[in-house]
């Protein structure tokens, strides 16, 4: 009985502890085109916003992906891998687009027009 007590409670640590210290970073990723020929777009600016709040600036790759992590929030002892984002699109000659979700959010497809 004592043995069984032991793993209980170290179990119990152990979900405590890595619930706290363990980082879940949510994954935003998709692809850029043109609207109008369906290209990929590459050097697409790209502003994510977690609340009202700018939290950083990327741009898409060659082949019109892009990829972003957005925060966790913790909750007591544990991690809540949600989050509400937005995203605003940008590119010189094209309109600015927004989308707005909650990450996880994958294979994300945006269609610039111009």
């Amino acid at each position: 009985m004592r043995k069984l007590l032991k793993i209980i409670v170290l179990t119990f640590y152990s979900i405590l502890l890595t619930s706290c210290w363990i980082p879940c970073s949510p994954a935003i990723n998709g692809t850029i085109k043109d609207k109008n020929i369906n290209t990929l777009l590459d050097s697409v600016k790209v502003d994510v916003y977690e609340g009202n709040d700018l939290t950083y600036t990327l741009y898409s790759d060659s082949l019109g992906r892009f990829l972003a992590n957005a925060k966790s929030k913790s909750n007591f002892m544990f991690k809540d891998c949600e989050s509400g984002f937005k995203l605003i699109f940008s590119k010189q000659g094209y309109k600015e687009q927004s989308y707005i979700g909650v990450a996880p959010a994958m294979n994300i497809e945006i269609h610039l027009e111009q």
